[in-house]
């Protein structure tokens, strides 16, 4: 996933947990979802742009779409379904 989002034009990304890579926090979305019982769980912190957390609207595309396709990755591995694709 890290890969596909460097190669889609991404930032390079830090993989480990969330305690290692991050910071520790109790009440995440991780925690929430593995309560519920769903299996897999994953965090992402998107690059800031040095803009923060609210990104200009004119970087939304350059930010989010290499994501999306780290995502699309990700959803295949985990769904074992191959034929996952951005649509165009």
């Amino acid at each position: 996933m890290a890969a596909t989002v460097l190669n889609a034009g991404g930032p390079q990304f830090t993989v480990g947990s969330t305690a290692d890579v991050l910071y520790e926090m109790s009440g995440n979305s991780n925690d929430f979802a593995k309560s519920l019982g769903i299996p897999h769980a994953y965090m992402m912190e998107l690059t800031d742009f040095r803009s923060g957390f609210a990104h200009p609207e004119q970087l939304i595309d350059q930010i989010a779409l290499p994501v999306v396709e780290g995502l699309l990755v990700l959803a295949r591995e985990v769904s074992g379904v191959k034929a996952l694709k951005l649509p165009a």
